[in-house]
């Protein structure tokens, strides 16, 4: 519990990686919100993207 911003940031690093290296991410956005505490918010084109 209370670490939704860490795994957000950890999300978005990686996307930056795997784009660095010609790779894609499907996930297009990741966010919390600090008032709403155990979730994150994902958003993809695809449910199956961001189960993957």
């Amino acid at each position: 519990r209370g670490h939704e911003r860490e795994l957000v940031v950890c999300l978005i690093q990686k996307f930056i990686d795997l784009h660095s290296v010609g790779k894609k991410m499907e996930i297009k956005s990741a966010f919390c919100l600090d008032h709403v505490k155990g979730h994150i918010y994902l958003e993809a084109d695809r449910d199956s993207d961001i189960v993957e």
